[in-house]
């Protein structure tokens, strides 16, 4: 059996929230996903539609998934249920703070082989950060160094940008694709994604 993965692509369509301000303010942005579990004869398997509504917290994590379309297969929607409990998101904001939303979510499964890079990020909260650290970056400062200074993801900082070996599939396709292209201990420009900004160092 080959080594499969799922790449899934996820279209954000609306929110379901009981506050009208929600439609007016920058909703959750994907930014990492598990792969779902595979099913019987995945090889020859066509996309997966599927419909989901994802209760995303301020941190952008999630913490409760119904699945409201799905396959014939009710362990394997169980099981994806708790695969999107390890998605992250840029959380939705309100007045500029995060805020907890309700989100619905159409998504497109699709299957494709792992390629597994090992990473470094820094995540900036605005242009001007990213600009500052793309200049650092260019006069040879540490990587992990700015992303221990400048990263505003909590788990990042703590960690000095280290992600570790992770298949890039499970990036969005606008941070994959950079990511791609990166040859060994090389890092990206930055990325605007959502309202951050992303940067990415491919390690040896």
């Amino acid at each position: 059996m080959k080594n499969l993965i799922v790449l899934f692509l996820a279209a954000f369509l609306f929110s379901c929230s009981a506050v009208k301000e929600f439609q007016q303010k920058p909703m959750p942005v994907l930014i990492s996903q598990d792969q779902f579990p595979l099913i019987p004869d995945y090889e020859n398997s066509a996309p997966i539609s599927m419909e989901a509504v994802l209760h995303i917290l301020q941190d952008g994590t999630v913490d409760d998934v119904h699945i409201l379309k799905g396959t014939a297969d009710t362990g394997w929607n169980v099981q994806s249920a708790a695969t999107m409990k390890h998605w992250r998101f840029l959380p939705a904001m309100v007045n500029d703070k995060p805020a907890a939303i309700w989100y619905n979510m159409q998504i497109v499964v699709r299957f494709a082989k792992p390629l597994n890079y090992t990473l470094e990020e820094i995540l900036c909260s605005s242009a001007s950060d990213a600009d500052t650290v793309y200049a650092a970056l260019e006069r040879g400062s540490s990587f992990e160094e700015l992303a221990g200074t400048f990263s505003t993801d909590s788990a990042l900082h703590a960690q000095n940008g280290k992600i570790g070996m992770i298949n890039i599939y499970s990036f969005p396709d606008d941070l994959r694709h950079p990511i791609e292209r990166l040859g060994k201990n090389e890092y990206t420009k930055p990325i605007s994604y959502g309202d951050r900004f992303f940067f990415f160092k491919r390690l040896q």
